[in-house]
């Protein structure tokens, strides 16, 4: 699934997804799909545009929908089509995906982070805006410049939810 040697795919999502998820460890596909509970993944388009799907109103499978959501920008290296649309993992415009909760009318949120509130990330070195641009944004200047500018997003989203004042 892993390996770092292989520049052009380093996480092999596709043997995850045919292998693991569709077969060994198989999800209950139909149980989520019945599910009362909405279901949403955020994806994010070869643009940069931010890209909510609700899986249970979605046209397109749900399998297609969650490897969308876990194509991670340069260790996959590909995107998703998803309703005519290249999409990837969109935790990179919304890692907390606040928003887009709020707009859809949701008034009691939880969030479950995996890293520390206090935690504040910095801006990405050149050589990884770099390498991010070459394999991901190509030619977009939208998404290099998201990518550029993640740290800020995230810094500020945390704030949100920890009820804190953003750093400027």
């Amino acid at each position: 699934f892993w390996n770092p040697f292989r520049f052009w795919k380093i996480l092999d999502i596709d043997w995850l997804f045919r292998e693991v998820i569709a077969r060994e460890k198989a999800l209950d596909v139909e149980s989520v799909m019945q599910s009362p509970t909405k279901f949403y993944v955020t994806l994010m388009d070869r643009r940069g545009e931010p890209h909510v799907v609700h899986t249970q109103e979605s046209s397109e499978p749900l399998l297609r929908l969650l490897k969308a959501a876990v194509a991670v920008p340069v260790f996959y290296n590909r995107s998703v089509s998803i309703e005519g649309r290249g999409c990837m993992d969109g935790g990179l415009i919304h890692s907390v995906p606040l928003e887009p909760a709020i707009t859809d009318g949701c008034t009691d949120i939880l969030v479950l982070a995996t890293q520390p509130h206090a935690r504040v990330g910095n801006a990405p070195p050149w050589w990884a805006r770099q390498i991010f641009n070459v394999l991901c944004a190509r030619t977009s200047r939208k998404l290099g410049k998201r990518f550029a500018q993640s740290h800020a997003r995230d810094r500020d989203i945390r704030a949100l939810v920890t009820g804190s004042p953003a750093a400027s």
